[in-house]
């Protein structure tokens, strides 16, 4: 099993997301960034653990996506991606969701 090689932040050196919308009761707001807690990969797969970002608007689900393929959803702070090339590079990215606001995107870069 191999440790992942790099984390990075999607759009560092921007301004945090403050999204927010109107409903009949209130306004919803983004949930802020996960802490990535690691990242391990084999051959074929990648397996990511994060956690709930600290503070703000607490989470309802999660988003995780590779490349520029389409956004998963879970409800856990975990996700096993599969399928994957062996000796390739991967991004992968993981971003808090509360209700219809998705919060600002960590991205992972893992090697096969």
């Amino acid at each position: 099993m191999r440790s992942l090689l790099a984390i990075s932040l999607a759009a560092a050196l921007s301004t945090p997301a403050t999204a927010a919308y109107a409903t009949q009761d209130s306004t919803v707001r983004a949930p802020g960034r996960v802490e990535v807690l690691s990242a391990r990969t084999t051959s074929t797969t990648a397996t990511l653990r994060w956690r709930a970002p600290a503070g703000g608007p607490r989470p309802t689900s999660y988003q995780v996506r590779v490349g520029s393929g389409r956004w998963k959803v879970t409800e856990r702070t975990r996700y096993r991606v599969k399928g994957l090339r062996p000796d390739r590079a991967y991004r992968i990215s993981i971003r808090a969701v509360r209700q219809k606001q998705a919060g600002a995107a960590v991205v992972v870069r893992a090697f096969t």
